[in-house]
Formats: structure tokens, C-alpha cells, sequence
């Protein structure tokens, strides 16, 4: 008898850790690209690599698995370096996929500045079957020695996705809106 109680609370216990790591926010840090974001609550953190190392992280807001590939509203931050070495965040967004049907520009209003207080670019693409995919670029950092020709352009790109649909795109901004006022850009780990 004293087993089975003993079990029992361990089992409390144990999903009393899981659920308590579920309701809370999970703050998430990239040392190499130098960002810091918080997953809110309840949403699942996925990582986005290049089959080598972290780039990114978001979640899908629908809550399914981040291994589930069917298309669903989601999140993310993606750093990488500006190996295009471009002069600033438009010229940079201007080669995004994401922003073939509408011209970049410079973001206003409540999406200056959105990516860590970096200025930002932003393109939003309204498309027919309802979805609504927006597109924020920065740039910061330096580059290390030895790129003495590239100095003045920046080092790292930011960019910041979104993606819903209609029906959702009123509840899924707020929820993005909290992800992107989490966004910190950081000291990095390697280089300036």
C-alpha cells in the first residue's frame, strides 16, 4: 500500500513539472547571432537549423508539433550572416521570396523599429486564399577582422516571420505582437 501511494504522488508530482513547464513562458537565447526571444505560454518552441547549427526559433500557433510540415499560422526569428553583404535591412528584405508579390519598405508606425530597436524593413503580402504573411527584416553587428572591405555593412540579418490566415489574424498579432517586444538583441558569443 505504502508503494502505491508513494507512485502516486510521485505521479502528481511529475505532471505537476510538466504542466507548470507548459503555462510558463520559455525564454530562448541564440549566443552565435546574438538575439534573445520568449515563447509565450502554451505554444510549442521549434528550432529552425541549417543542418549545422541554430539559426532561429518560433512556434506554430495552432499548437501542433513543430515537426508537423502541413502549413499552419506560425512565428519565427531567423539570424544569419550577411553573407550578401548588403547596406541595410530593405536591400536585404528585397531578396526575400516572402516579399516577391509586394515591394519591402521601410516599416512605420508600430513596426518601427520592431526587431530589438533595430530599424526595420517589413513587407505584408495579403494573398487570395485569405493568408496574411508578414515579412520584418534588421540588421546590426560588425564584421570581424579580415572583412576590412565590408566595413560599414552590417553583420547579421534578422528576420522576423508571421503567417496566419484571416479567421485567426486578430488574436495571432496579439500573440506575435508579444513575441516581437521579447526580441533582444544580445552581445554575441563570437567576434563583436
Amino acid at each position: 500500500m505504502h508503494y502505491r501511494q508513494l507512485t502516486a504522488v510521485l505521479i502528481l508530482i511529475c505532471s505537476a513539472i510538466v504542466i507548470l513547464g507548459v503555462l510558463q513562458d520559455r525564454r530562448v537565447e541564440n549566443k552565435e547571432y546574438g538575439f534573445r526571444v520568449t515563447i509565450p505560454s502554451g505554444f510549442p518552441v521549434c528550432y529552425g537549423d541549417s543542418g549545422t547549427h541554430v539559426h532561429g526559433v518560433g512556434t506554430r500557433l495552432d499548437k501542433k508539433a513543430c515537426k508537423d510540415n502541413r502549413p499552419g499560422p506560425s512565428f519565427s526569428i531567423w539570424a544569419d550572416y550577411n553573407a550578401n553583404f548588403m547596406p541595410t535591412a530593405l536591400e536585404a528584405l528585397r531578396d526575400n521570396p516572402e516579399c516577391d508579390d509586394v515591394p519591402p519598405a521601410w516599416a512605420a508606425a508600430e513596426w518601427n523599429n520592431a526587431i530589438g530597436g533595430l530599424r526595420t524593413a517589413i513587407c505584408r503580402v495579403d494573398r487570395p486564399d485569405g493568408t496574411t504573411d508578414l515579412t520584418l527584416n534588421a540588421q546590426a553587428g560588425k564584421w570581424p577582422e579580415g572583412f576590412e572591405e565590408e566595413t560599414g555593412k552590417p553583420y547579421i540579418n534578422y528576420t522576423v516571420y508571421f503567417g496566419t490566415t484571416k479567421n485567426r489574424l486578430e488574436n495571432d498579432l496579439k500573440t506575435f505582437k508579444s513575441f516581437l517586444k521579447s526580441i533582444r538583441i544580445v552581445e554575441r558569443e563570437f567576434g563583436r
